[in-house]
Parts: C-alpha cells; sequence; structure tokens
C-alpha cells in the first residue's frame, strides 16, 4: 500500500493577516521580504501552516515583568 505524505494545510493572504491581525498589505511586505515563504498555484497564493508557525515562533517577543 502508498500512502502519499500529506500536504501541509495551506493559508491565504487574508487568513494569515486575520490571524496576526494585520493588514494584508503587510503580509504582502513580509512576503516579499523573504520572511513568508509562499507557494504559488497558478495566480494563488499561500503560506503553510508550518512557515506560518515558523514566522510567529521567530518573532515573538517575551517581555519580563519586573516586580517593583
Amino acid at each position: 500500500m502508498n500512502a502519499s505524505p500529506k500536504s501541509p494545510e495551506m493559508l491565504t493572504k487574508l487568513e494569515v493577516a486575520q490571524r496576526l491581525q494585520v493588514s494584508i498589505k503587510t503580509v504582502e511586505r513580509w512576503m516579499a521580504s523573504g520572511d513568508f515563504p509562499v507557494h504559488r498555484f497558478g495566480k494563488s497564493v499561500r503560506i503553510s501552516v508550518p512557515d506560518y508557525r515558523a514566522f510567529v515562533d521567530r518573532t515573538r517577543k517575551w517581555s519580563v515583568i519586573h516586580a517593583g
């Protein structure tokens, strides 16, 4: 039995923008700068969920709260 590998779930620019609460233009800038690897299917552009998660992990900033 040959099982093909499961394709990663894909997100549109709009879905990424909504998840991160930014504009589509911001997502497009990130894509143009190479921050988001993209998959092109004809004129459609998609971002894989693993690439989305990696971007979020890379850009996460931790703040330290000091008790006074």
